[in-house]
């Protein structure tokens, strides 16, 4: 994986409202920055972003930088609109991880106690915990697409159950005929039985198809059916 970097539209990024927190003593540093950032034409340090978006994207390390090139549009508009950034995908969040980690280890092992050197890439320990938030809602999001993938596939696997007057039409093949049985079994059993016999001796091949459950209750004769007995089994099945 080639790590570079990407010009992107100021406006895209999304960030906390950290400028808020800032100390006088950050806000003289930010206001000095800024006039560094004019003078020079730009930006030297390269904040991090995640990609939220197609063209949106959350800023997760170098806050400072970030605000100090937005003092500096206000302060020179004819600066571009446009900010270099370090994109941190999906494939890349975790080597990313792996490396700050290392770099606040380093800075944890040579702190003395003095004033020790800014690494403006923001906080570092804030920066590994919002990636690692990151990663586990992204593993998480794709955990549910997996999950929910798998048991549409399932679903879709599942033997779909043939409406009541398609049922009639196939009754004599035995699976169809068993499941009459078990959608009419609340006519009682004996009456069901008949039913469903009946129906099985009407449908032989040269039968032609019920198209309607007029046709049905046409076909099958009195004493079978009624037209409230039939409207019950479309209810019920």
């Amino acid at each position: 994986m080639d790590l570079s970097t990407s010009l992107i539209d100021i406006d895209s990024v999304e960030a906390d409202n950290r400028e808020a927190e800032f100390t006088p003593e950050k806000k003289v540093a930010l206001e000095s920055l800024a006039h560094s950032i004019v003078n020079l034409k730009g930006l030297i340090t390269i904040p991090i972003v995640t990609r939220i978006g197609i063209e949106s994207y959350k800023l997760i390390s170098g806050h400072f930088e970030y605000y100090a090139f937005i003092k500096a549009l206000e302060l020179d508009s004819t600066l571009p609109d446009r900010i270099r950034v370090f994109i941190i995908d999906d494939e890349n969040i975790q080597p990313t991880l792996e490396q700050l980690k290392a770099v606040e280890n380093i800075r944890l092992t040579y702190d003395n106690g003095e004033n020790t050197t800014l690494l403006e890439l923001g906080n570092i320990k804030s920066i590994i915990q919002s990636l690692e938030k990151n990663l586990t809602n992204r593993i998480s999001i794709e955990s549910n697409q997996v999950r929910s993938e798998v048991l549409q596939n399932f679903q879709d696997r599942l033997p779909k159950p043939l409406p009541p007057l398609e049922a009639f039409n196939h009754i004599s093949d035995p699976i169809v005929y068993s499941e009459v049985l078990k959608k009419i079994g609340f006519l009682g059993k004996t009456k069901a039985q008949k039913l469903a016999d009946r129906l099985k001796e009407i449908k032989n091949p040269e039968h032609n198809r019920f198209r309607t459950f007029g046709d049905v209750l046409a076909e099958i004769g009195k004493g079978y059916l009624s037209k409230e007995k039939m409207l019950d089994i479309i209810d019920n099945w």
